[in-house]
């Protein structure tokens, strides 16, 4: 019993945090072009067009966040442009020149913006990072992990899944 008590305390913590749809597309509205820093530059992408999305946000400082990182470049291998993906960079002014050079390395292939004034990330409630999000194709929070912890990856990848077919089935039966 007791060791169950932190465990609900994290959980009671992160439900009480999660934000609604129109709470979440403000906090990505206030991600101006001019912060992107890694990525695509024929068009900028948010959150809310129509299909699910992963943000992950985080530091270039430790192991933790590189297999974040690279556990998203995995996931946008295999379900492509069917989800939506973003990464928010959270280190200080004085470290944005690593940056770069750091996403370089880590081969990143979807868009990252930078927020140095964490003014995205404290509206999204972040509490560690690195942090992953899930959003549904309304733009609603789906899921979130404060940390990356090993099989979470495999987790976070199945609620993908399920979010894809629920929306390949709603699509379908509005057609018929």
């Amino acid at each position: 019993m007791i060791k169950s008590i932190p465990i609900l305390l994290i959980v009671l913590l992160i439900a009480g945090l999660t934000a609604s749809a129109q709470d979440l597309r403000s906090c990505f509205a206030k991600l101006s072009d001019n912060d992107k820093i890694w990525g695509d530059s024929t068009e900028i992408k948010r959150p809310g067009d129509g299909r699910p999305w992963v943000i992950v946000v985080f530091k270039t400082c430790c192991a933790t966040n590189i297999r974040a990182v690279r556990w998203m470049n995995d996931t946008q291998k295999i379900f492509g442009d069917s989800v939506g993906f973003l990464g928010i960079n959270s280190d200080m002014a004085r470290s944005l020149s690593k940056v770069r050079p750091w996403l370089s390395a880590n081969k990143v292939t979807f868009s990252v913006f930078q927020d140095p004034s964490h003014e995205v990330i404290n509206a999204l409630h972040i509490i560690a990072v690195p942090s992953i999000i899930v959003l549904n194709a309304a733009g609603g929070e789906d899921f979130r992990s404060a940390g990356f912890f090993g099989g979470r990856g495999d987790v976070i990848q199945e609620k993908l899944r399920k979010l894809l077919a629920s929306e390949t089935g709603s699509r379908g039966s509005a057609e018929k």
